[in-house]
């Protein structure tokens, strides 16, 4: 493994790390890892992995949400291929409707996008896709000679997708074609998780998950990703868009059966005692038989969708045929809930179809996977993920590495003195908790965030702070042009010092990287535990059925590993130093308490002097 890793050192860490890796691979395992930020994850599984793909024929599929980690995983394979002097191809592929360049693609719904993009493909009118495939499916000549400049070469989507734009042609199709060919492809989770995309992805690739090798970055997002993708929404906002598309289109059929629909749902927002519930999948397969025939009405606005979209490319008929579909959806694992929500001050009634358990998606997939391996700085407990991802136990290797930074750079403190508890909030706890807030971030030399359980409670706050520092107040709404001004306005107030005030499940509580003297101190306030709501309490009745452990792994495991996330803006190199405080009393409680890595240096105080007795030491 020495000729492909890409540095001149391991570290003792990342040694283990990496003979993990190996023993996962070599045995036909999976792994759960547990790795702490600065490890050097990325190239400590990569290297093993690229090493055994090649030897064995195996293809690896590394999976990452974040744009960043598609760049840095990119940059990591090229010093992989120029340290072994090993030609293979690497191909970075992001969603097909963000390489798309027609105008208006990015705003459309998946589901609308792929019935548009059918539709043109289909009838040859789309001059990208024209140019790029002839119509017997055959790659046209000129996208050939690009693919098989792409043979043993690495590059990132946004390279292919300019050499596409700047030739007239499609950056997935010729993304796709060259994948055949590639020892590492860079995606999203859903190439891999997705039911609806994984089996014609790979029927594409010709290619076997018998012969995946799968690496999840930061995979403590994996459970909650896959739960999403196989849930749907549907609502009388969106009902009622599909009315006005009837309408504008004379689609008679599809304009009874949707006003009939919408009647039916209204009716729930004129009941004074209606409170969120869980209803069976008979509730709205009988409303809907109320009108006509379930699966007929599903085909008409699926036929009048389609015919939407020929026009258009938003179709809200469809979406309603698509959320149909799903609601059919059997088995154990899926719960089904009615709720009264505000849309623009008016009620909204909303129903949906969620997913409560990833492993009915995720499990087939995986055991089928040569090797499956996760990793994370906030992966644990790493049981809890072999359980809620339905992991074959004998077959899978749980690991907990060590922080290999220096313990006494880090001070992660707990102050019992305030708490966000719901019973508990008042005047005063909002006092004492600004008190506290401000006291530390004047101390602290250099720049501080806090993250709060919500905006709301972050705004009760802020009123009250009296702060030296410029505040920099995150705004939920924010575009992703506008975070990145946000966070560098930020970052170039280090010298004097400023303050960053977000929500913890917000933009920033996870995913930025402030290494250095960007951040010195970060204070998570109270617990990002949210009152339990009608879909909670069915995880946590779910997960109690199946492992007993349903308010571990439906409700407080989850939060906590939020507060990690928070902590782990902090610390981001061997050299970094800083304050990671924990303001709210419940931390010190065993059940929370427990929650915390064992090797933290952790203290417990209500004495804001120990911010200066830290920082006189480093």
């Amino acid at each position: 493994m020495d000729s492909y890793f890409p540095y001149d050192k391991v570290r003792p860490t990342q040694k283990e790390f990496i003979e993990t890796v190996e023993k996962a691979l070599e045995s036909s395992k999976h792994a759960i890892l547990h790795a702490p930020t600065g490890l050097g994850k990325t190239a400590a599984v990569l290297a093993p992995a690229v090493k055994y793909a090649i030897e064995n024929k195996k293809v690896i599929f590394f999976l990452t949400s974040r744009h960043t980690q598609h760049l840095m995983a990119i940059q990591t394979l090229r010093d992989i291929q120029e340290k072994s002097n090993e030609k293979f191809c690497v191909i970075d592929l992001i969603a097909k409707q963000n390489m798309c360049p027609v105008d208006g693609m990015i705003h459309m719904h998946s589901t609308e996008f792929g019935q548009y993009c059918k539709e043109a493909r289909e009838t040859r009118n789309c001059r990208f896709y024209a140019k790029t495939k002839k119509s017997d499916g055959v790659i046209t000549p000129e996208a050939e000679m690009f693919i098989q400049q792409l043979s043993g070469t690495i590059h990132h989507t946004d390279e292919i997708m300019e050499h596409a734009k700047n030739n007239g042609m499609c950056a997935y199709e010729l993304a796709v074609a060259a994948a055949k060919e590639a020892t590492v492809i860079v995606a999203d989770y859903y190439y891999i998780f997705n039911e609806m995309i994984q089996a014609p992805f790979f029927a594409r690739l010709q290619k076997d998950l018998d012969d995946a090798i799968v690496i999840v970055d930061e995979a403590h997002n994996l459970p909650q990703r896959i739960k999403e993708l196989a849930s749907s929404k549907l609502s009388t906002v969106s009902i009622h868009r599909a009315i006005n598309e009837a309408d504008r289109g004379q689609f008679e059929e599809a304009l009874v059966a949707s006003r009939e629909m919408f009647r039916r749902f209204e009716q729930f927002i004129d009941q004074e005692d209606f409170s969120d519930h869980v209803v069976e999948q008979e509730f709205f397969r009988a409303m809907v038989e109320q009108i006509g025939d379930y699966d007929e009405i599903k085909g008409i606005f699926e036929d009048c969708g389609a015919r939407v979209l020929k026009k258009k490319r938003q179709s809200y008929l469809l979406s309603l045929a698509m959320f149909m579909n799903m609601w059919k959806k059997e088995g154990d694992g899926f719960t089904r809930i009615v709720s009264l929500d505000m849309y623009k001050n008016n009620p909204m009634i909303s129903l949906s179809f969620r997913c409560l358990d990833p492993a009915v998606v995720a499990a087939p997939i995986i055991n089928r996977c040569h090797s499956v391996i996760l990793m994370s700085g906030t992966l644990l407990p790493t049981d809890m993920y072999c359980d809620l991802l339905g992991f074959e136990k004998n077959r899978t290797i749980l690991e907990d590495f060590e922080n290999p930074f220096p313990k006494h750079n880090a001070l992660h403190w707990i102050v019992p003195e305030t708490t966000t508890k719901y019973s508990e909030r008042n005047e005063g706890q909002y006092n004492k908790i600004a008190e506290y807030v401000t006291d530390i971030t004047n101390r602290v030399e250099g720049s501080s965030a806090v993250f709060f359980p919500s905006y709301g409670l972050r705004d009760t706050v802020i009123s009250r702070l009296k702060c030296d520092k410029q505040l920099f107040i995150e705004n939920p709404a924010l575009t992703k042009q506008e975070k990145s001004e946000f966070i560098n306005s930020f970052k170039n107030c280090s010298r004097e010092g400023a303050i960053l005030l977000g929500a913890a499940s917000g933009s920033f509580g996870e995913g930025i990287d402030l290494p250095g003297d960007l951040l010195r101190c970060v204070i998570i306030v109270g617990l990002p535990l949210g009152k339990p709501d009608v879909e909670t309490q069915e995880l946590i009745k779910y997960y109690d059925k199946k492992f007993g452990k349903g308010w571990d792994y439906g409700y407080t495991f989850p939060a906590f590993n939020r507060t990690l996330q928070n902590a782990g803006r902090c610390i981001r190199s061997e050299t970094d130093k800083g304050i990671i405080v924990y303001l709210d009393q419940r931390y010190t409680w065993r059940n929370y308490f427990k929650c915390f890595p064992k090797d933290l240096n952790m203290v417990i105080t209500t004495k804001t002097k120990v911010v200066d007795m830290f920082f006189d030491q480093v």
